[in-house]
């Protein structure tokens, strides 16, 4: 596959064409600009498809395109840019108090090549890095840019699996012999989507295509808050948590004459109640809830992004609703470069949900902020960390929120296998050292799952200047509340500051 030489001007063209037009979709400005009135005749160049991804940091924030052989660009960039300014589903619409946080990156596709191989000799054809792939199978389609392979850090079977996934189809349905898969070249183009907002000025605005290099160094990225207008409705309502008589099972679950404390963070395991309620009530209970909550959850369903925080204006509960916290969500996504806003990480996500009624209980004025972590390599997650605690410490010591860890630990081990597991993940974590902890459980081979959530908290709190008091309020497993002792699960209780 050989990809057609483009112009650094064409380029440019391409790039600021793109951005005008998001810039103008969010802005809700019209006349809405064409890409014919920056690329000329260059429009009318044919290609397989065009793709526009707005990133926050690494992280997607929306991502539209289209395909179709003998597509031409002017048309097919519109109608991208126009979808990933409003229309990516997975995402809340791009606000323009964001447009100077965003990248804009802008995929040109070429060459599809149908893989008429079957089974496993497909993969002989696909070379990571270098094709983006389309799979169509029983009405249903799923396609990866060639660098998210890259990005994930998949080899080939992962990739095969993973674009199965993405198009909700059975994760080996890629052997299947009905399954049409194609491969594609491309290549992308991308820049901070503020260094290609041409002057408001109309007389310049056919002509500019970008700032000059002046211009985009004096261009500073700002930190407005992310507007929340979303409602996070209940998922696990009446499975993990009943439905009705919610006060009077949190009553029977809270112990009786405990003086709460100030804690910089707690952490506390998001079974169902009937398993690890009791502990994470005794947990909360042994801490003064501020107005204030940070929850770091793990990300246990596929859909979203790996890092995202909660975009909501409210947490609705059964007859109960807790508010978002716009300042901070704002906070996060401006200076924690790895986290985006994402809906769909968070729908339907229970960890974070089945501690909403406790903190409620404790304080019915809470504002909480949830975000979800899947895992990742020990220095990103430093990164992430030090950068929570930086945004942290910047703010007044009275509004800093109670960073709420939701983990359960060791998964499916025999109840005898799980203490031992469980004891020492809890051991390591006591060392204060996220970086340990970390290679402990990896390997070991211990399945906690807010595993990422620990290292976070325990990298910020190193910026925020813990005073290295860590406490186990305590511990149980699943089987103490009447399950298999085969197929285990831990359960600990522990407060930080």
């Amino acid at each position: 596959m050989t990809l057609p030489e483009i112009k650094p001007t064409d380029v440019d063209a391409i790039l600021s064409a793109a951005a005008q037009r998001v810039a103008a979709i969010v802005r809700e400005k019209q006349p809405l600009p064409s890409a014919f009135e920056f690329l000329g005749e260059f429009g009318d160049f044919e290609l397989y498809g065009t793709f526009v991804s707005l990133k926050c940091g690494q992280q997607l924030r929306s991502c539209i395109g289209n395909m179709s052989v003998g597509s031409k660009l002017a048309a097919s960039l519109d109608d991208a840019a126009m979808g990933a300014a409003k229309h990516d589903y997975r995402f809340p619409p791009i606000s323009p108090q964001e447009l100077h946080l965003l990248d804009i990156e802008v995929w040109l596709l070429f060459s599809p090549e149908t893989i008429v191989e079957k089974g496993r000799d497909r993969l002989a054809h696909v070379e990571v890095g270098r094709d983006g792939l389309q799979i169509e199978l029983g009405g249903r389609r799923g396609v990866f840019l060639p660098s998210v392979p890259v990005e994930q850090g998949w080899d080939k079977t992962t990739y095969f699996e993973q674009l199965c996934r993405k198009a909700s189809l059975p994760q080996n349905a890629w052997l299947d012999e009905k399954a049409v898969i194609q491969k594609f070249a491309g290549v992308a183009h991308r820049e901070p989507l503020v260094n290609w907002l041409a002057s408001d000025d109309p007389a310049k605005k056919k002509t500019s295509v970008g700032l000059s290099t002046d211009e985009k160094a004096a261009k500073k990225r700002t930190t407005p808050p992310i507007p929340l207008w979303l409602e996070r409705k209940p998922a696990v309502a009446g499975s993990f948590y009943p439905d009705h008589a919610i006060e009077e099972t949190l009553a029977s679950l809270t112990p009786s004459h405990l003086e709460p404390e100030k804690w910089t963070a707690a952490m506390v395991p998001h079974a169902g109640w009937v398993y690890s309620g009791q502990l994470a009530m005794q947990t909360l209970a042994r801490v003064e809830i501020p107005d204030r909550v940070l929850i770091l959850a793990p990300k246990h369903t596929a859909p979203g992004v790996p890092w995202a925080v909660g975009p909501f204006k409210h947490w609705l509960l059964p007859h109960l609703q807790l508010q978002g916290d716009e300042e901070l969500v704002g906070k996060i996504v401006a200076e924690v470069e790895d986290i985006v806003p994402d809906k769909d990480s968070h729908i339907q996500e229970h960890a974070i949900e089945v501690l909403l009624p406790m903190l409620a209980h404790f304080n019915p004025k809470v504002q909480v902020t949830g975000v979800t972590l899947t895992h990742a390599p020990y220095a990103q997650l430093q990164k992430m960390g030090r950068e929570l605690g930086e945004m942290l410490r910047g703010l007044p010591q009275g509004e800093r929120p109670l960073i709420l860890i939701s983990s359960d630990l060791n998964h499916f081990a025999s109840e005898a296998e799980n203490h031992r597991l469980d004891a020492m993940a809890l051991k390591a974590m006591q060392t204060w050292d996220a970086q340990h902890f970390y290679e402990v459980v990896i390997t070991q081979n211990i399945s906690v799952c807010g595993a990422a959530g620990i290292v976070v908290a325990l990298e910020a709190m190193e910026i925020l200047g813990k005073e290295g008091r860590m406490e186990k309020v305590g511990y149980c497993t699943s089987a103490d509340a009447g399950g298999d002792t085969i197929r285990v699960v831990g359960y600990g209780g522990m407060l930080l500051r």
